[in-house]
């Protein structure tokens, strides 16, 4: 009988230790920390995250822009929806810690209404954000 409660002690306490292993090694996912979704931005940036340790990151950011007429705000390309204009990939890696970083990345509009989705994959994993800059140019005479 000693026996037996012992054998069953030992099997529970097995059970629980490869579960508390295996929530322990639930994947991270992949986050952009800075910028914020739905920031104003303007200039060079530096873009950042985490993710699982030592993993590849795909980061992609895609700009979409309206055209608009400088004197009073109006479009002046014709068609439905905003144009693309920079669509920009990179290729990195987190470090030991899963934080992963890009710097000087120029997120100014061209001129015009602009947003730019920034999107960080894992492969697996992905998160996806917007920002915006939308600053009109100075008219100098």
């Amino acid at each position: 009988m000693k026996n037996i409660i012992i054998l069953c002690g030992a099997f529970l306490l097995l059970l629980t230790s490869n579960e508390v292993k295996s929530q322990s090694r639930k994947q991270k996912e992949v986050t952009i920390v800075y910028p914020k979704n739905n920031q104003k931005v303007r200039g060079a940036y530096k873009i950042y995250g985490s993710s699982e340790p030592n993993a590849v990151i795909k980061l992609a950011i895609i700009s979409n822009y309206y055209k608009t007429n400088n004197n009073n705000g109006t479009k002046i390309t014709k068609g439905e929806g905003p144009l693309k204009r920079l669509n920009r990939t990179y290729t990195l890696k987190s470090d030991r810690y899963g934080t992963w970083k890009i710097e000087n990345i120029d997120l100014t509009n061209a001129g015009y209404e602009e947003s730019f989705v920034i999107k960080a994959s894992d492969g697996k994993k992905a998160q996806s954000i917007i920002v915006y800059d939308r600053t009109r140019p100075v008219l100098m005479d």
